[in-house]
């Protein structure tokens, strides 16, 4: 996924003509997390905080994600890809922090089902030798 750029979020900040304080109480996200951001000692990686937060500020998850790429830009490279790994990484996230490693071991086991044991076993195959 790419970052979100300090300047970019303070900049957008900025534009919509909020304070932390006020995009704070916009979006329902402590102002201390807020200034953690813009000063880059965290980023935000729940897809429910970030949604929140391009709500308040009035702009797409892509305005947000794609500091460097213009919007039409960012259109061809696919917004929704950037959305996708955001929910995906939330989801595991979730899963492992609620059901541990045999939380993540029931998803492996669906994929395996979702995808056939052929493709799953070329997949490993495939990370394993990433790893060698």
């Amino acid at each position: 996924m790419m970052g979100i750029s300090v300047d970019k979020l303070k900049e957008l900040r900025k534009a919509k003509g909020f304070s932390q304080e006020e995009l704070s109480k916009s979006s329902d996200i402590p102002v201390k997390t807020i200034q953690s951001w813009e000063q880059g000692v965290r980023m935000p990686r729940d897809i429910y905080v970030i949604e929140r937060l391009c709500n308040a500020l009035e702009i797409s998850i892509d305005d947000l994600l794609h500091d460097e790429l213009t919007h039409a830009e960012a259109m061809r490279n696919s917004e929704i890809g950037d959305y996708e790994e955001v929910r995906i990484n939330t989801l595991i996230q979730y899963i492992y922090n609620e059901q541990g490693l045999t939380g993540i071991l029931k998803v492996i086991d669906r994929f395996i089902y979702e995808v056939g044991r052929t493709r799953a076993i070329e997949i490993i195959e495939g990370v394993k030798n990433e790893s060698d």
